[in-house]
Parts: structure tokens; sequence; C-alpha cells
């Protein structure tokens, strides 16, 4: 997988859509390496922050600091 700080805006929200909440459990422990405690909760955050990146990616494209 790209590292997240590599997408493009497409790719972050795409990556936001599919584990936005949590993902399927095989997903996220793909993702992740295995399973663990706290694994789906690890793959949501992840998601929530290629939201705020690709966000960020918009505003800066529309000069809205």
């Amino acid at each position: 997988m790209k590292l997240l700080s590599k997408m493009n805006r497409d790719e972050l929200w795409a990556f936001w859509t599919k584990f936005q909440r949590g993902g399927s459990r095989k997903d996220a422990a793909e993702l992740l390496g295995g399973r663990y405690k706290g694994y789906t909760t690890e793959a949501a955050s992840l998601a929530s922050y290629a939201c705020n990146r690709a966000v960020s990616i918009d505003c800066r494209r529309r000069k809205d600091r």
C-alpha cells in the first residue's frame, strides 16, 4: 500500500471510504499486518487522517486556508 502522505486527494478519499468505520476486519488486518487488540480502531483512525489530509489538499487548492 502507498503511504498516506504520498496519496493524492482521490486516493485519500477512496481510503477513507473503505476504512471510515473500520472497513471489514479482513481488510483492516491486511492493512495493519494482523489482528490484535484495537486494530479496527487503528484502521478507522488512519481513515480519519486520510480524510483530514484530503480536506487540507482541497482547501489549499481553493486557497481557503
